[in-house]
C-alpha cells in the first residue's frame, strides 16, 4: 500500500520520504553506540520544518504527521516583547518544530539587539503567539509589553510603601490617579530602581 503524507504546513511542498525523512534503519552500529538502535523517525522538510514524535514505528508516525489539526505560523519574523529589559526585539525564526504528542509548537531562529547587535539563536513556544510574549507584528508586541509594565509597576506600588509613597506625591503634583501615574515613563523607570533595591536588600 502506497504511504499518503499531507503537503508541509509551512511551504506546501510535497514530503520526499527518501530525503526528508529520517529514522532507526538509518542507524548502523558504531563504537559509540553499538546497540542502541537508532534515533526515532524525524521529518524535516527543506523549508525548516522539524517534525518529531518519538516513534519508531513508521505507521503510527506518519498517521501523526497526517492529522495535524493546526498549522504553523506563514511569518518567520517576529516580534518578542521582553518584560525585564522592557523592549520589543526582532527574531527570526530559522525552524519551527510541531511536537504530536503534546501539540506543542515552538520556533527556533536568531534574537537581534538583546545581546548588541548580532543574532543571539534562541526558541521560544508559539502556543501563546499574538497573545503574550511572541507576536507577528510589532505593534501588537508593544501594546501588551506597555500593558505588561503598568500592570507590575501598580503590583509594586501596591507591595512597597516606599515605591507607594512617591507615587502619591507624584499623583499629588501632576493632580492625577495612580493608574495613570504608572502609563508614564518617569513613574516606570523610578519603580524598576526601587524594584531592584527591594531584591538587593533580600
Amino acid at each position: 500500500m502506497k504511504i499518503r503524507l499531507e503537503l508541509c504546513p509551512i511551504c506546501g511542498k510535497e514530503i520526499d520520504i527518501e530525503n526528508d525523512i529520517t529514522g532507526p534503519e538509518d542507524w548502523k552500529p558504531t563504537f559509540y553506540d553499538p546497540d542502541s538502535g537508532g534515533e526515532p523517525y524525524e521529518l524535516r522538510c527543506q523549508c525548516g520544518l522539524t517534525f518529531c514524535t518519538g516513534d519508531y514505528d513508521f505507521p503510527e508516525f506518519v498517521r501523526k504527521w497526517n492529522k495535524r489539526y493546526d498549522k504553523m505560523p506563514d511569518a518567520k519574523v517576529f516580534y518578542v516583547a521582553h518584560v525585564e529589559k522592557r523592549q520589543v526585539y526582532k527574531f527570526v525564526a530559522d525552524t519551527f518544530k510541531r511536537f504530536a504528542d503534546t501539540g506543542n509548537k515552538t520556533a527556533h531562529g536568531y534574537i537581534y539587539g538583546l545581546y548588541g547587535t548580532h543574532g543571539v539563536p534562541t526558541e521560544y513556544s508559539l502556543n501563546h503567539l499574538n497573545k503574550r510574549i511572541i507576536f507577528t507584528k510589532k505593534k501588537d508586541a508593544t501594546m501588551w509589553l506597555e500593558k505588561q509594565i503598568s500592570h507590575n509597576v501598580m503590583k509594586e506600588y501596591t507591595q512597597n510603601p516606599d515605591f507607594r509613597q512617591y507615587v502619591d506625591k507624584y499623583c499629588q503634583k501632576h493632580k492625577i490617579t495612580p493608574e495613570e501615574a504608572v502609563q508614564h515613563k518617569l513613574v516606570q523607570f523610578v519603580e524598576a530602581e526601587y524594584r531592584h533595591k527591594r531584591v538587593d536588600c533580600k
